[in-house]
This record gives C-alpha cells, sequence and structure tokens, in this order.
C-alpha cells in the first residue's frame, strides 16, 4: 500500500496513477459468425477517455480495431465476428490512447460458421399453434448444423409488445442431440398485463393495439435465431353474483362483446387478447324476465386481474379488468 506523507499546514498533492485493470471476453468460446461480449476494467480514469479496442485472430493477425469512451471505469460492447478464418482463436489488445496504456485479453476458442435454422415453437404433436392461449404443454424446437458434439444451446421465450420490449417469460437450455436442441415447456400466462396498453389508452396518442406475440430465440456458440411470432390470447371469466342480465364488454382492441349473463352469474370470455377490458355497462334482469330498474355503468377504477388458475372474478363496484 503506498504510503504518502505531507507537512502541516501544507498542501499534499497526491496523483492516482491510471490502470488498465482486466481486459477479456465475457465467453470462452465463439462461432466465426457469432457476437462475443468484450469487457474492460479500468482505475482512477476520467469519464469519456477514448480507449481503442485491436482485435486479432489466433495467428496474430489484425482484423479490426474499435473505437470507444470509458464511463465509470468499465468498457463493454458486443463485438461481432467477421464470419472468416480465424486461425481457431481470437484475442484483443486494449489501449487507453492519452494514458499511455495497453493490456491483452486471453485467447479464446474460434470455431467455424454454425447454422440456427428453423427455430420454432410446436404443440405436443409436432403442429405449430396458430396461437397460445396459457398453460399449454408446448416443445421449443431448434435446428443447428456445424455445432461440435457435446455442445449445448440455450433458448429464451420472450412476449413482445408494440413497443418492441420483449418480456423474457423462460429461459433454459439442452444439449445439442442429432443436430438440434429439444425443450419441453409449460406455457403460464403472465400475471402483470400493465405493458400491454388497451386501443382506449391508446387513442389520445393515435395509435392502434397491437397482439402481444410470443416467440422463441435459439442460440448457440454466440449464435441467434428467432422463430415466428404467434399471438397470445387467454380466456377469462365474470362472476355477476347470481344476477342474470346482459353485459356489454369493451376489449383491448376496443371491440365491443355483448353476452347473455344466465341466471348464475358467471360468463367466459374467449381470447380476449391482452390488456384492460371494461365493462361498459350491465342491464339487471328479474327473475320474471323484466329488466330491473338499475344500470351499472363502465367505472374507472380497475380489478386484479385472474387467469385460468382461478375461479371467477367478482365484479360488485368496480368494472374494469386485465385480461391474461
Amino acid at each position: 500500500m503506498a504510503i504518502y506523507k505531507g507537512q502541516t499546514d501544507q498542501p499534499l498533492v497526491i496523483k492516482l496513477p491510471s490502470a488498465i485493470v482486466t481486459a477479456h471476453f465475457l465467453e470462452s468460446e465463439v462461432a466465426a459468425n457469432g457476437e462475443c461480449g468484450i469487457e474492460v476494467q479500468t482505475r482512477f480514469v476520467a469519464e469519456g477517455s477514448p480507449i481503442k479496442i485491436k482485435i486479432f485472430d489466433g495467428a496474430g493477425t489484425t482484423l479490426e480495431t474499435l473505437e470507444g469512451k470509458v464511463f465509470s471505469d468499465t468498457h463493454r460492447r458486443l463485438y461481432r465476428l467477421p464470419n472468416r478464418d480465424l486461425k481457431g482463436a481470437l484475442f484483443f489488445e486494449a489501449e487507453l490512447p492519452k494514458h499511455g496504456l495497453k493490456l491483452s485479453s486471453q485467447k479464446i476458442k474460434a470455431l467455424p460458421y454454425i447454422l440456427i435454422n428453423p427455430v420454432q415453437i410446436l404443440n405436443k404433436d409436432g403442429s405449430t399453434p396458430a396461437e397460445i392461449q396459457g398453460h399449454e404443454e408446448l416443445k421449443l424446437e431448434a435446428k443447428i448444423q456445424g455445432a461440435p458434439v457435446g455442445k449445448r444451446g440455450q433458448v429464451s421465450v420472450y412476449l413482445a409488445t408494440r413497443t418492441g420490449a420483449n418480456h423474457l417469460l423462460y429461459k433454459g437450455e439442452s444439449e445439442i442431440t442429432q443436430g438440434k436442441i429439444s425443450v419441453q415447456w409449460k406455457f403460464k400466462a403472465p400475471e402483470d398485463q400493465s405493458p400491454y396498453a388497451s386501443q382506449g389508452q391508446l387513442q389520445p396518442y393515435a395509435e392502434d393495439y397491437a397482439t402481444p406475440k410470443i416467440f422463441l430465440r435459439a442460440q448457440c456458440l454466440g449464435v441467434s435465431a428467432d422463430s415466428s411470432a404467434i399471438p397470445f390470447v387467454s380466456w377469462i371469466e365474470f362472476d355477476f353474483k347470481q344476477q342474470k342480465g346482459k353485459a356489454t364488454f369493451v376489449l383491448p382492441d376496443g371491440s365491443e362483446k355483448k353476452l347473455d349473463v344466465p341466471n348464475n352469474g358467471l360468463i367466459r370470455l374467449e381470447k380476449p387478447k391482452a390488456g384492460v377490458i371494461s365493462l361498459k355497462n350491465f342491464e339487471a334482469i328479474g327473475s320474471d324476465g323484466k329488466p330491473l330498474a338499475y344500470v351499472i355503468s363502465q367505472s374507472d377504477e380497475p380489478i386484479d386481474a385472474q387467469d385460468q388458475d382461478s375461479d371467477s372474478q367478482n365484479l360488485s363496484d368496480d368494472f374494469a379488468e386485465e385480461a391474461p
């Protein structure tokens, strides 16, 4: 540990030496057409200081030089390999040109090109679902060509929304067998419906409702590929407390659904799509088949969402619902 000494009542100026602490890849191996993470950790380096990353193949030939900046003593980025013969390895040199500092990373394995295609979400019988409702047994499958024997692949299931945000629903991995990875997955509708704005919420912004969709992403050795997106739908029940009548709902896409409520007060909406469901009005009908004197109109207060694991939703004072 450095020791600093000075005189009483005199300024003591201490110069802290800058340094590159570590320079490393975030993966230990990558395919020639894949991506890998690069991370450089520094010490006592000013915010926004320029940094250069020089990439080399296994023979020491320069592939390219990347430029960036250091923030919070860290520089981190994704690097896409140039899809060429890399002589079996890859490494980089990090340089802080204003500080006169350099540090080389470890070497990682650079493997040949691989192809991931097709990537599929399948039903148990091997067919492709037209839509996904919830609580279904599904098979996540991806064909991977060119990967060495014994390698493992990863699968991630995302729910995509109109904003382009992808919400992770599941992540797993499996060893590549007979040129593919296959994982069994039981889908459960997400409880949080807040990311899925309804048409009523979007209307002031001149935007249209978009049905959320589910897709699969397969990854192996830094290479990734996505499946086709499948619409996400579900169902929900409402309980009008044994009151017969006629109910009109406003669905997330802005359309209306009119249903007759039977004597037990239970009704079920099939495939209402994700987002807020509102009860526009409810006309109660007495035992004599005639309308009662009161009509329930739409309320602004939300009711907690219920999904297929629940019995039903009681409707008493509040009449907006989030569909799973």
